[in-house]
């Protein structure tokens, strides 16, 4: 499977997931109540409800943005806090 790739250039699985619920938000908005109707037979796509957009788009994006949060302030294995503390002071 192919990932959308993050600014680093690395493969993101929370990436690749916020981008298709973005899509098929973006894909509901468009086609919403449109109805394609051909003799006996009818397909309709349905309104776009603002609970569900918020339903799928929070979680996905909440996820990648606290990925993306979790690998800056752990960037190398150690937390930026840890590495802070551990900084030597040079000589006055």
């Amino acid at each position: 499977m192919r990932y959308v790739k993050t600014e680093e250039g690395r493969a993101s699985f929370t990436a690749t997931i916020a981008a298709v619920a973005f899509v098929a938000v973006i894909g509901k908005l468009l086609v919403g109540g449109v109805t394609l109707a051909y003799a006996d037979w009818s397909f309709g796509f349905g309104e776009l409800d603002g609970g569900l957009a918020a339903a799928v788009l929070t979680p996905c994006l909440g996820a990648y943005i606290g990925r993306r949060y979790t690998e800056r302030r752990y960037a190398g294995g150690r937390s930026r806090v840890h590495a802070e503390a551990t900084c030597e002071v040079g000589d006055e």
